[in-house]
């Protein structure tokens, strides 16, 4: 799975929430763990994609040790 930088509203900014596409069928409101070089927590909120992709904040990719654009 491809990692996007978010385009957040103000209020989901630096609040640990991640978007995935709809494709991958998790709830939204649900938890996931995101492991990279560590490992972190964000709250799922969906897009509608028909890729799997993820989308994080600057915060929370810093977090889990991920660079943007990497899978």
């Amino acid at each position: 799975m491809k990692v996007a930088t978010a385009i957040l509203e103000d209020e989901e900014r630096y609040r640990g929430v991640v978007r995935v596409s709809r494709s991958l069928r998790i709830r939204p409101g649900s938890y996931v763990a995101i492991r990279g070089k560590m490992e972190t927590a964000a709250r799922v909120w969906t897009r509608a994609c028909d890729s799997p992709c993820l989308w994080l904040d600057e915060i929370t990719a810093e977090n889990a040790g991920i660079e943007i654009g990497e899978p």
